[in-house]
């Protein structure tokens, strides 16, 4: 199925979409972070329930504002320009995950499996390019860049190359600062002023 072109007049961005994608950016950069600990330190709980509990905590905190949220922008998200959103949205999200599998599968076959992480890196940080356009939200962009030049520069950088655990805690960290920009705007008087402002 096509992407459809976005539309110049898209619906500014709402609390509820923020909430939402706060709730994935945490859960991925709980991932990210569970597979630097795995690394770094083994399957310990010491070090893992951390990241976990911290991470339930915010995402808690997103399920909060996610339903103050509903009340005021549900019927919105209903709107045939919000359907187109979230249609290009599972588009990429498709060609995201595809694109992850084939790379994860020549890798392994060519015994360059050292090397999954930084290319998963690169396939999400270019994901949220055409994300950051379809939602209207500049942040994305940054978060894409970041995930990037991370991609890129981690396995040259240390000694282990692509098997330093640093690379996925460097991923786990972006994403969680981009779920907390997000969750942020998602907050009442954040979200008018975003809103206004779009």
């Amino acid at each position: 199925m096509p992407m459809t072109p976005p539309d110049a007049a898209a619906p500014p961005p709402t609390a509820l979409g923020r909430a939402q994608g706060a709730m994935f950016l945490t859960t991925f950069g709980a991932g990210w972070m569970t597979l630097w600990s795995m690394q770094a330190f083994g399957p310990h709980i010491a070090s893992l329930a951390p990241i976990w509990l911290g991470a339930l905590a915010v995402l808690a905190f997103c399920v909060i504002q996610y339903r103050k949220a509903r009340g005021r922008d549900g019927a919105e998200q209903q709107s045939a320009a919000r359907q187109r959103i979230k249609r290009n949205f599972r588009i990429i999200n498709v060609m995201q995950w595809v694109a992850i599998l084939v790379v994860i599968n020549i890798l392994n076959r060519s015994g360059l499996s050292a090397w999954i992480a930084p290319a998963i890196m690169l396939i999400v940080g270019l994901h949220f390019f055409p994300i950051a356009r379809i939602f209207h939200h500049a942040p994305y962009y940054v978060t894409g860049v970041a995930l990037v030049l991370l991609a890129l520069v981690y396995p040259l950088t240390f000694a282990r190359g692509p098997a330093e655990p640093l690379g996925c805690l460097g991923a786990g960290v972006i994403l969680m600062l981009s779920a907390a920009w997000n969750l942020r705007q998602a907050l009442p008087g954040k979200a008018a002023a975003s809103i206004r402002a779009a």
